[in-house]
């Protein structure tokens, strides 16, 4: 009989669904209001008795729609975007996400509610809905707008960094305490986790979904990916993030694969049922009539979500170097909320830690807010006059002379090529540095789970911890290797800056000297340490570990250059899942002539008007094939590019950057004429 109840209760759920599609379609509103509004129906609109007896399973559904719905926007973000986005939309969104987190909390004490319930309620008004600015901007033709773009970009580092809000909330909801130190843990757990998720699922999703394609099998294809989602989504429940984090990730790995848009049509018609199950389940468990009893607070909270994201979000492009039209504009189309609202105003009800009504009141307040956007969009020429109107005139002149001034600047600094660099290799390190406490979080996580079978070892000085340190610390040599190889690098270009190699100059070697040997062994001190810290979770006695550390430092050294291959093939793979026109992953790897920066050194020259370099172009001199140096950079007009083409003509006042050994630097300058 539960059987059938439960079939039935399905059945009406989605015919409700349905119906409201045709609807919202009929009158060109999203589909998710009509959902709720759906949903509201069965619910009886909290007057009549609800047409769902059985509201358990379909939350249960609606768990299902969740993993869809987040996987979904996993495959339509793709870690591309990560690097396409653009200074102008992170800083928007993290000022929006900021303001809006704030004003939140701090109407939430206002009213008398407690921080957990203020942190949530900051939370359900901070992060713009992508989907329905997709939608707005696409039914008005305005993608490829500059001011559409920086808002696409936004709303989706607004996702992301409500995925990481979620998965904090979680474990401030489950402790039923706001502590800073168990705070900063769960950053921590959270960060280990999204690297060792993305390395590890960057290294095998993509080439086994590519394999999995060539048996032209889309059931196999379908059950493998459902199946692979299935698992990150339990993962992340285990270690007590939520199914949506898991989801999410593993999808953006999946869009890395090159089969997204196949994966996209076969789990499409899957997303859009259950994500509609979700939607009605979503106003199942609101009570309308709450959220009119409430509606001085529901209307307060709208108008908060609109003005406050307008003005957060206006600044924050304004910020960035964008003018005040389209900063303007980008407020008027981040005003609104809607998936992450209703998501994490479900996750406080589920577990206990926000009022009854704070549910409702999410919803209501998506449902304005996702009404209203819209027009607010299409009217956001009228706005911009209206804002300019009420400006005065010093004001406009100086926030135009601001957006100059920024615009000038962007363009000088973009380019730093030893800006650039340090960049990147402080970005290897930090890396690989995370993915080394993830391995030894991890071995205390089995430590603990597998305490009973791990006792019944052999003895050992310190019992399985002992051998589970070991055994982490030799996971983590190769990755160890490369960050002293990279802070090597680091070190020689500091230096290099610090003490230039220039015609003329003397006396500078063993500076330099100084100051390499100076980074690198403080750079090495720190590693350690940090190695030591996450170690400590499974840290062996002190004689046991002084023993092994001994024999860990004899086996790095002899098997140097084989970890250093096993690195590289890590690398190669990562490098192998991206096309060649993404360059975003040069924040992953070294280019060819930075793997050689243990050997080679950084000069400049510059070019004069009577040099023999001057006029031509860089193919002509051949300075690559002559000398062994290769030119990495050109300087002109305070402007520098990297790898400058072999079509470009060296003009008097030039100054060029070249990589080499001193000799072949030394060739290189005389060739060019030695500049100062």
């Amino acid at each position: 009989m539960s059987d059938i109840v439960f079939l039935r209760d399905l059945a009406l759920v989605v015919t409700a669904a349905a119906v409201a599609a045709v609807v919202c379609r009929l009158l060109n509103q999203p589909k998710a209001v009509g959902y709720i509004l759906a949903g509201f129906v069965l619910n009886g609109l909290g007057i009549f008795r609800p047409l769902i007896a059985n509201q358990e399973s379909m939350h249960t559904l609606a768990d299902l729609g969740l993993i869809f719905l987040m996987f979904s926007m996993g495959l339509d973000f793709n870690l591309r975007k990560l690097r396409n986005v653009g200074v102008s939309a992170i800083v928007t969104a993290l000022i929006d996400v900021t303001v809006m987190l704030s004003i939140g909390f701090f109407i939430g004490r206002a009213l008398g509610w407690n921080a957990i319930e203020s942190l949530f309620l900051g939370a359900i008004i901070c992060d713009s809905s992508t989907a329905i600015i997709t939608k707005a901007l696409g039914d008005l033709a305005l993608k490829r707008e500059r001011f559409a773009q920086i808002i696409l970009g936004a709303s989706i580092v607004e996702d992301l960094l409500a995925i990481v809000l979620i998965a904090l909330l979680t474990g401030v909801g489950l402790t039923g305490s706001i502590q800073t130190n168990m705070v900063f843990d769960r950053a921590g757990i959270l960060l280990i986790f999204l690297v060792m998720l993305l390395i590890v699922g960057l290294l095998s999703v993509p080439r086994l979904i590519n394999r999995l394609t060539r048996f032209r099998d889309d059931e196999l294809l379908v059950i493998a990916v459902i199946g692979i989602c299935f698992a990150v989504s339990l993962l992340s429940i285990a270690l007590n993030f939520t199914l949506a984090l898991g989801a999410f990730i593993i999808g953006s790995i999946m869009a890395e694969s090159g089969q997204r848009a196949r994966i996209e049509t076969l789990t499409g018609p899957l997303r859009d049922i259950f994500g509609a199950v979700f939607f009605v389940a979503i106003g199942l468990l609101a009570n309308p009539l709450i959220a009119i009893e409430h509606y001085r607070l529901l209307f307060l909270l709208a108008g908060v979500v609109i003005a406050g994201k307008f003005c957060a979000c206006s600044i924050g492009s304004f910020i960035s170097g964008n003018d005040r039209s389209t900063s303007v504009r980008v407020g008027c189309g981040m005003a609104q909320v809607n998936e992450f609202a209703l998501i994490i105003a479900g996750l406080g009800a589920k577990l206990g830690v926000t009022r009854d009504f704070v549910y409702p009141l999410a919803v209501g307040v998506s449902l304005l807010t996702t009404f209203i956007n819209p027009y607010l969009l299409k009217n956001a020429s009228f706005v911009d006059r209206f804002v300019e109107m009420i400006l005065p005139r010093r004001l406009r002149n100086r926030l135009g002379s601001y957006t100059v001034a920024a615009e000038a600047d962007g363009r000088t600094g973009s380019n730093n090529i030893i800006r650039n660099t340090i960049q990147r290799c402080l970005t290897i390190i930090l890396i690989n540095l995370v993915w080394m406490a993830g391995i030894f979080l991890g071995m205390g996580y089995i430590a603990k789970r597998l305490a009973g079978p791990l006792a019944r070892i052999p003895y050992l000085p310190g019992g399985s911890q002992t051998l589970l340190w070991f055994a982490a610390a030799l996971i983590t040599i190769p990755f160890l290797v490369a960050s002293l190889r990279k802070l090597q690098a680091l070190a020689m270009i500091l230096a290099e800056m610090r003490f230039p190699q220039r015609a003329g100059r003397r006396g500078v070697y063993w500076p330099r000297l100084m100051t390499e040997w100076t980074i690198t062994i403080t750079g090495m001190l720190a590693i350690g340490l940090f190695i030591f810290v996450f170690g400590s979770v499974i840290l062996p006695p002190q004689r046991m570990l002084i023993f092994l550390v001994i024999v860990l430092t004899a086996i790095t050294m002899v098997f140097w250059k084989f970890n250093i291959l096993i690195y590289s093939k890590a690398q190669t793979a990562l490098r192998e899942v991206f096309s060649a026109n993404q360059p975003w992953l040069n924040l992953l790897t070294f280019s060819a002539a930075q793997n050689i920066f243990s050997e080679a050194h950084l000069a400049d020259t510059l070019i004069s008007p009577g040099s023999p370099a001057a006029d031509k172009l860089i193919r002509d001199l051949n300075i690559r094939a002559l000398t062994g140096a290769a030119i990495i950079g050109l300087e002109r007009g305070g402007k520098t590019s990297i790898n400058p083409p072999p079509d470009e003509v060296l003009r008097p006042g030039d100054r060029i950057y070249l990589l080499g050994t001193n000799e072949q630097l030394e060739q290189a300058r005389t060739l060019l004429g030695r500049g100062e």
